[in-house]
C-alpha cells in the first residue's frame, strides 16, 4: 500500500490526481494499452499530452523527469547555460544537447522546453520506446531523434533486456559468432555531426552501464561540454568501473560533482562558463 501512495503521490505532482488515479489504475488492471497524459510541471502546460505505457516504466521515468524533476538544475547554472546557449546563437553556433538514454522523449522534451535555444539528440536503442519517442516529441523542432545505442564505436550492439522494464534496456558490445548486431550504435562524435556547426551544452547519460565505454572513448569532446549529467550503473558490473571511467574522463575539465537526484552533475569550470554567469 505504502509503495502505491508514494506513486501516486509523485504521479499526481507531474500529472494531476485525476491522470495520477487513472494511471495507477490502469496499471493495477494490467492494461498495457498507451494513454495519454499532460504534464502540470517544467513549462509543458501548452504542449500536447505525453503517451504513457500503463504496464511498462513508462510512469516512472515521468516520475523522475516531470515529478521529481531530477534533470532540474540549480537557478545559477541553468541561468548562466541559457546564457552561453544564446551567446553561441549569437555567433552562428548551434548549442547542443545530447540525452543519451531518451527512453519515450520526456528527458528530451524537458531539456527542450529549458533551453529553447539548443538543439536535443534524443537517442535510444529500444524499438518500442523510440516509437513513442517520435510520436511524443513530433511538435517539437528543436528534438532530433536517432535509434541507436550510444556507445565507443558504430559497429553496433546486441541488447539485453533484463527484467525491470524499458529504461532497463542495456547495450553490450557484439561479436559473437559472426552474427550481425540487433543494433546500430553511435559515437558521442557522430551523434553530434548531425547537427551543422554544433558544440556540446549538455550531455545526459543514463545509458545502463554504457557510460563506461562512452566515457572512454569520447573523453576529449565531454570535457568541453558546458555540463554532463550522468546516472552511473556500477552494480551492473562485476568489476564495476562505471563511476572510474566517467570520473577520469571529466576530471580534466569539470569541478567536483554534485549530486541531482540518482545523477551526478558535472560543471565546466572553464574561462566561458564563468564569462557567461556575469552576463
Amino acid at each position: 500500500m505504502w509503495k502505491l501512495y508514494h506513486h501516486f503521490g509523485v504521479l499526481k505532482r507531474a500529472f494531476g490526481t485525476f491522470k495520477a488515479t487513472e494511471i495507477i489504475a490502469r496499471r493495477a488492471f494490467k492494461m498495457s494499452e498507451p494513454m495519454t497524459a499532460s504534464p502540470i510541471t517544467a513549462g509543458m502546460e501548452s504542449h500536447k499530452p505525453l503517451l504513457l505505457r500503463p504496464t511498462e516504466s513508462d510512469l516512472f521515468v515521468a516520475e523522475q523527469v516531470f515529478g521529481w524533476q531530477e534533470y532540474k538544475l540549480p537557478e545559477l547554472i541553468e541561468a548562466t547555460l541559457v546564457n552561453l546557449a544564446r551567446a553561441w546563437r549569437n555567433n552562428s553556433i548551434a548549442p547542443i544537447i545530447v540525452d543519451g538514454g531518451a527512453n519515450t522523449g520526456y528527458s528530451a522534451i524537458y531539456f527542450a522546453v529549458k533551453f529553447p535555444e539548443a538543439i536535443v539528440i534524443a537517442i535510444e536503442p529500444n524499438a518500442p520506446s523510440f516509437e513513442l519517442l517520435i510520436k511524443n516529441t513530433s511538435d517539437f523542432s528543436n528534438i532530433h531523434a536517432i535509434q541507436a545505442a550510444l556507445w565507443c564505436d558504430e559497429n553496433g550492439v546486441d541488447l539485453e533486456f533484463p527484467d525491470g522494464g524499458a529504461w532497463a534496456v542495456r547495450a553490450r558490445s557484439h561479436g559473437v559468432g559472426g552474427k550481425r548486431p540487433r543494433t546500430l550504435s553511435v559515437t558521442l562524435e557522430s551523434a553530434m555531426q548531425t547537427v551543422a556547426n554544433g558544440r556540446l551544452l549538455i550531455c545526459k547519460l543514463d545509458i545502463e552501464g554504457a557510460e563506461r565505454e562512452v566515457c572512454r572513448a569520447s573523453a576529449d569532446t565531454l570535457q568541453a561540454a558546458a555540463c554532463v549529467i550522468v546516472e552511473e550503473h556500477d552494480f551492473l558490473y562485476e568489476d564495476g568501473g562505471c563511476l572510474a571511467a566517467v570520473n577520469e574522463a571529466l576530471a580534466p575539465s569539470m569541478a567536483p560533482p554534485l549530486e541531482l537526484g540518482e545523477n551526478l552533475l558535472f560543471i565546466n569550470t572553464g574561462a566561458e562558463m564563468q564569462t557567461a554567469s556575469s552576463d
